[in-house]
């Protein structure tokens, strides 16, 4: 009767365990888009974004005039980076390679296909983001919102806004530098 009775609470125990170990979940689970609620501050409505294959999210708030950003172009982006409750990590300028994987892959996938002068909003995934790894003041799991302006491109180097831009110097574009990107030349 003893033996019965203790393998009964060993079953017992092992079925509880199992319970809780299945309710705890993932402590880093990353967000997802159309399940966060959004700080009110941002005025994100992903109904009237345009949702891509890789499900970031585009707001196209003012198209540029200039040359289209394709892979392979230097973009020069003034840019702020916030958190899905408002809060912002980082902002700055930025100038980088399309297609290099020199930034992540949501903040290059949200430059291309903008034209110089033109000012994007997007929504990224964690997966097109830092991830389950976060980075810096960003957690794990976070979904990024930038607003980007795209404000030159390899071949507008020296024309209206980009000749005076401190990241222009002698033709070359210099690093800007920030705790999310670090510093490399172009």
């Amino acid at each position: 009767m003893r033996d019965q009775l203790h393998n009964s609470d060993l079953g017992l125990c092992a079925l509880l365990l199992g319970f809780l170990v299945a309710s705890c979940g993932d402590p880093f689970a990353p967000e997802v888009i159309e399940e966060t609620d959004f700080a009110a501050s941002l005025g994100i409505d992903l109904s009237a974004m345009t949702r891509t294959a890789t499900g970031l999210y585009i707001e196209e708030i003012e198209l540029g005039t200039g040359k289209t950003a394709t892979a392979g172009d230097v973009a020069t982006v003034t840019y702020t980076g916030q958190l899905s409750n408002a809060a912002t990590f980082d902002a700055g300028t930025y100038s980088f390679t399309l297609g290099s994987g020199g930034v992540v892959p949501g903040f290059d996938e949200g430059v291309t296909g903008m034209r110089v002068g033109g000012t994007r909003r997007v929504v990224i995934p964690p997966e097109l983001g830092y991830g389950n790894s976060g980075s810096g003041s960003i957690p794990p799991g976070s979904i990024l919102i930038f607003r980007f302006h795209l404000d030159a491109l390899d071949s507008d180097l020296f024309s209206g806004h980009a000749k005076s831009s401190p990241t222009h110097i002698l033709g070359r574009v210099t690093p800007v530098c920030s705790m999310y990107f670090p510093c490399r030349s172009a």
